[in-house]
């Protein structure tokens, strides 16, 4: 049974580890807790850093911290010896694109081909093993920009598409990841998301970057998953319109919703990795690309805002559970932050009518996971016959895998796969599927009409709300903006904001000019002071 589920390492790696000539020693080159790729890009440009440095930095880190904070599940044997490849490519003059010799991140939902020598498990036992015939597209996209594929991040196991009752940052393959601000570990007793969470499905991504394991990432999102481990992490991301980044070879949920999409310290390696991963034939990408449209603080004078009511919009007890010490500074930190915001922007309307989230549900019925769940059966299938090698090639042999492995796969505490063998039964009729379908797009209907009775640009709303529901049925971006840390236990809190489908530069406007104007992201506390 344990061939099952191979070893980890005791810095909780699966399978290779640096050797201890492959890791840095003596003084640090650079701080991986606050670098850039925009830094480390600055350095090799300079030629004050190699690209065999960085990594060997960044193993440094890892053998250090991930050990805690279970964020990187394995690396890739090869990162060395490929920044050395780049390393004399730039020396003779070659350099491949914005990326050349920078390190990042996957989520392991991401699938790779077996010459990075990386596994795509999406956190699950079954498909430990597993070999996908080629590289996603945006893997080769960014390969082609020159970046260095350290290895895969820890997630929620199947995106978060597992059960109702497991927690974020967990699966059967890595177990808990932790969130590095917060001091005493994940507490199951908060809620599936609580203030002590890493937030999912890409935990990993989220943690690996703001603890200084990775200068950037790649995650992956349905409704959420980008942008709550973002929260979490106190980092920038912005999930697209869905669509406008090629989602081929991504373990998926929904073929209607999910979107890969970027993590990072800095607005500006935010705007450079979208511009990279973005499909230019599916949306109408800046010239000079999207860091063409940061402003800085000038940025507000463009931008005519509203903002959602931190009463109406806070997190539901369900999961994170309610702490008033908490709530209270939220509230506080989202209305003072409102009121920069008015002051500065070009036109400002409060508390606009947006419906909750509620109103998506119908007789009762959450109507968008409906669609998931309707959803996910024929888009999981398609994803596992299409591998090269696999345990399991459907859905219904995932989930009879997992009962004959349970001691692996459903191990105790965690023994669930609820929403798996929910999608397994879900047979909707056509009139089922259209209701549910119908329903959301005229609660979606809604955010359209917001924008258009203000005039608005962009919607704004607390941290941990539920704009991003909004955000995926329209196939609309959404951003993080890390504001503040609360006194309660150290954790990020963010503004979420929205805008209309294809206005992605729009938010990296705002996301440059919110950079530009409220006090700089912290690095975790802990990690600062080299303290576990």
């Amino acid at each position: 049974m344990s061939s099952l589920k191979p070893a980890r390492s005791v810095i909780n790696l699966t399978g290779w580890s640096p050797p201890t000539d492959y890791i840095a020693k003596g003084e640090p080159l650079f701080d991986t807790l606050t670098s850039t790729a925009e830094d480390l890009r600055r350095e090799l440009q300079q030629q004050r850093i190699t690209s065999v440095q960085i990594i060997r930095e960044y193993y440094r880190s890892i053998v250090q911290f991930n050990g805690y904070l279970n964020a990187i599940y394995e690396l890739a044997p090869g990162a060395l010896a490929e920044a050395e490849r780049l390393d004399n490519l730039r020396a003779d003059g070659v350099v491949l694109g914005a990326f050349h010799g920078i390190p990042i991140l996957l989520k392991d939902n991401i699938a790779t081909d077996a010459s990075l020598g990386l596994g795509t498990c999406a956190g699950g036992i079954a498909l430990i093993g597993s070999v996908p015939k080629k590289n996603a597209s945006i893997v080769e996209k960014l390969v082609d920009a020159g970046a260095i594929i350290l290895g895969k991040a820890t997630m929620s196991e199947y995106g978060d598409f597992k059960s109702m009752t497991n927690r974020s940052g967990w699966s059967a393959a890595a177990g808990q990841a932790q969130n590095p601000y917060v001091t005493g570990g994940d507490d199951p007793q908060d809620g599936l998301g609580g203030h002590s969470s890493t937030g999912g499905s890409s935990s990993g991504s989220a943690v690996a970057v703001t603890a200084g394991l990775s200068p950037i990432s790649i995650g992956t999102e349905t409704q959420g998953s980008l942008i709550v481990p973002a929260v979490r992490a106190a980092l920038y991301t912005i999930k697209v319109g869905q669509g406008i980044i090629p989602g081929d070879g991504i373990f998926p949920i929904s073929h209607r919703f999910d979107t890969a999409g970027p993590m990072a310290k800095s607005v500006k390696d935010i705007a450079d990795l979208l511009t990279v991963l973005v499909d230019s034939h599916s949306t109408t990408v800046p010239e000079g690309g999207y860091s063409s449209a940061m402003c800085g603080s000038d940025g507000w004078k463009d931008l005519t805002i509203g903002t959602l009511d931190p009463d109406d919009w806070l997190a539901s007890e369900m999961m994170i559970k309610p702490v008033a010490e908490a709530t209270a500074q939220i509230k506080h930190e989202t209305l003072s932050a409102y009121k920069i915001i008015q002051g500065l922007a070009k036109s400002y309307h409060q508390k606009v009518p947006l419906p909750s989230a509620e109103s998506f549900n119908i007789n009762g019925e959450d109507a968008f996971l409906n669609i998931l769940l309707g959803d996910f059966p024929s888009d999981c299938n398609r994803y596992l016959a299409g591998l090269e090698s696999s345990r399991v090639r459907s859905l219904q042999e995932l989930v009879e895998w997992n009962r004959a492995n349970g001691a692996v796969a459903l191990p105790h505490g965690c023994d669930s796969q609820d929403i798996l063998e929910h999608a397994l039964k879900s047979k909707y009729t056509d009139e089922e599927f259209s209701k549910f379908l119908n329903h959301v797009q005229s609660i979606g209907t809604k955010f359209d009409d917001v924008f258009e009775r203000y005039g608005l640009d962009v919607v704004i709303g607390p941290t941990d709300c539920l704009l991003g529901m909004f955000s995926a049925v329209k196939a609309a971006p959404i951003v993080n903006l890390p504001l503040a840390y609360l006194d309660y236990n150290g954790r990020p809190i963010s503004l979420l904001a929205a805008a209309p489908r294809h206005k992605e530069a729009t938010l990296i406007k705002l996301m440059s000019a919110f950079e530009a104007t409220f006090p700089p992201r912290k690095p975790p506390a802990a990690f600062r002071q080299r303290i576990v």
